[in-house]
Parts: structure tokens; sequence; C-alpha cells
């Protein structure tokens, strides 16, 4: 099969939606599929034989996205590839090339619906407002989807939020899977000595973009709560973004700084899977996530969670398997994470659980999901 992949943000970028893509792209691979990957062009971006890139320019209010001129090349060089099957990633610049070159060479499309948009507004300047803002974005994706074969999103939550735009076309849910080989890289006794951390120091660890709608203050806030019963603890933010400068400042404020570490961007496997080691639980609070891989990843080397209940997370963490939910309540995180970090009994059996989750959402099996779309709709085409 050959699988023409199209996206706005891509390698060396570093986010879910990469994560994801490059994730079913070497699944794909193995299984002896080619892909081909329609991307903008970035500083530092690595020629590759399979990635066709598009000139950009930087999108001002986040300035690590570009917007690619589309019409920038590559057209040719497309009917060339003979392709089976479009997959979007994205519903703006390069999701409309791939509408028009699915209609075009009358091949399906598949849409991977991966952000909740209507909580990303604030970063598109308007003087029309929040709702303005919200409305347009709705009804973007609900004619996109409906421009699409299939559309797919990563969690059940997400297909409801759809469902609510008045997406009335098939939505499949296949989240980003694990690679099962994961758990085997990097080791915890690496980070403990690259960052002279104390052996038996209790870490707790976030990972991912450091931005308003991942809600980070919150865990700063909860963290603090931590420290007045708990003296060896060690916060870990993993990852940066444009709030890393004002989450910094007020772990000042709070009078924490010392007992937090911020990492930065960390894109090497190794040592992120050091990190997930190192940590004896991992923490999130963001309520507009539309999966939480970085909760599988924790959960894929026995790392249990404790996350706030809300949106893609529920789909993991339900019924508290693999860690604990908590509502929005700063107090009442605190207390499930106390609780976790104290009981020996509890902590070993949400382990166990964050291992087998972690297994049933690993990438062979939620690539083998995507490819019975893919053959589904290629064979409709071609009954055609």
């Amino acid at each position: 099969m050959r699988i023409g992949m199209f996206t706005d943000t891509y390698t060396p970028q570093i986010n879910g939606v990469v994560t994801s893509i490059n994730s079913f792209m070497e699944e794909l691979q193995k299984l002896g599929h080619e892909v081909f990957i329609f991307a903008p062009q970035v500083k530092d971006a690595v020629k590759k034989d399979n990635v066709f890139y598009f000139k950009s320019i930087k999108y001002a209010p986040l300035p690590e996205h570009n917007i690619a001129y589309s019409l920038s090349g590559h057209l040719r060089t497309f009917k060339d590839l003979r392709l089976d099957i479009l997959h979007s990633h994205t519903p703006f610049s390069l999701g409309w090339l791939a509408l028009y070159l699915a209609k075009q060479y009358s091949l399906p499309l598949v849409h991977t619906y991966h952000t909740l948009f209507i909580e990303y507004v604030h970063y598109v300047p308007t003087a029309l407002g929040r709702q303005i803002g919200v409305w347009l974005s709705t009804n973007a994706s609900r004619r996109y989807c409906h421009s699409c074969d299939l559309t797919i999103v990563p969690s059940e939550a997400m297909r409801l939020e759809l469902q609510k735009y008045g997406v009335l076309n098939e939505i499949d849910v296949i989240p980003t899977g694990v690679n099962e080989h994961f758990q085997e890289n990097g080791s915890a006794q690496n980070v403990l000595q690259r960052h002279n951390i104390p052996a038996g120091t209790d870490i707790i660890a976030y990972a991912g973009r450091l931005a308003k709608e991942k809600n980070i203050e919150f865990l700063l806030h909860m963290y603090k709560e931590i420290l007045k019963g708990r003296a060896n603890i060690l916060f870990a933010v993993i990852g940066d973004g444009p709030q890393r400068p004002l989450l910094e400042k007020l772990a000042a404020d709070l009078g924490i700084k010392d007992k937090v570490i911020f990492t930065g961007y960390i894109s090497d496997k190794t040592e992120l899977a050091s990190w997930y080691k190192a940590a004896r639980v991992f923490v999130f609070s963001s309520l507009t996530e539309t999966q939480g891989l970085v909760i599988l990843e924790a959960m894929s080397v026995g790392t249990p969670v404790v996350a706030v209940d809300a949106m893609g997370i529920s789909d993991i963490i339900h019924q508290n398997a693999g860690g604990l939910a908590s509502s929005l309540d700063v107090s009442e995180f605190a207390l499930k994470l106390t609780r976790l970090l104290s009981d020996k009994e509890l902590y070993r059996q949400k382990s166990a659980e964050a291992l087998q989750l972690a297994q049933k959402f690993s990438m062979s099996n939620m690539t083998r999901l995507l490819l019975a779309n893919y053959q589904r709709l290629i064979d409709v085409v071609t009954k055609v």
C-alpha cells in the first residue's frame, strides 16, 4: 500500500501530531507499506526521500508553527507517486491540498482530528472575540470532516465533540499507540546521576508542551501543597513552550523553585524513557487533551498516573485504571497523589494496571485498526 500523509507540523518540531505521524509511519513501514510525507519546510528539517517539503512562513502567534504554501511545489511529483490513499493530519493549508488531490485523482481521504481547536482560539488574533473564534473553528472543522471519507479521532470524547459540531459522517476512534519496545530504553539511574538527584527521592513528572491549554499552573500549586507534608520529593517538568518563563516565575513566587527541574524539550526517546522510569508518578492536568499519549508512554514503563479526569484522558484512566483520576481541585489531586506515593500495595496494583493498559494501546494494535480502515476505503474506490 502507498500512503500519502499531509501535515502542517513535522520534525524537527516536537508535539503530539508529529509523534503520531512518525509512530504510525514506522509501524506501517515495518509491515511493508510505503509512506510519503507532505509537510512545511522549516529550519533544520532533514531531507529524506519520502518527505516532500513546501515553502512556508512562521505563524507569528505560535512561532514554533509554520504555514505552508500548498501550491509551492511537488504537484507534478504527486502523480508519479501513484498513491493508494491519502491521510490528512491537518484541516489547514496542506489539509486542503490533500482534499484537492483526493478529488483530482479519485483517491480516498482519511483525516485525523488531533486537536481541540476551540481551546486554541486565543492564538488567533481577532477583534471579533472568542465566541466568533469558536464558531469559526467548529464550522471549519465540520466542513472539513464532511469532505473526507473517514475521520479518525484519538478518543471517544473527541468523537462526541465532533458530533456536537454536527459532523454526521463516519468517525472512528484510533488512539496513537505506544511502541512495544519503548520500555526497553533508558535507565532511571542515568537521570539520578546526571542531575545529582539523591537516591530515594520521590520524583513526580509532567511531560508535554508548556502552554496555557496544558494547565501546568495547577500542577505547581498542587505541588506546593504536597511539599507541606513531604520534603524528599522533586517535580520534573519535561518539555518547553511559550509559557515556560511564566511557569518558572510562578515556581519562584510559590517558593518551590529549588524543588522543580525544567528540562526543556527532550526528543531522545532513551532520555525520555529514563525520566519516566525515574518518576514514581506521572501527573497531568490538561482539560483539553484529545488523548494524552505521554500518559501511555509513562504507563508503558510501569509508572502510574494521577490526572485530571477530562476529555481524552478519561479513555485511558477510566475507573482509575493505571492510576487515580481527580477533579480539578488542588486539594483532591494532592491527596490522591500523596496516597499513591504512600500506599505500597496500591502503588504496586496501579503500576501493574499501567503496564496492561499500555500493552492494550500498543502501536501494533492501533496500526492494525488503521490499516483495516485504509483497505476498506481503497476497496470501495476500486469497486467503483
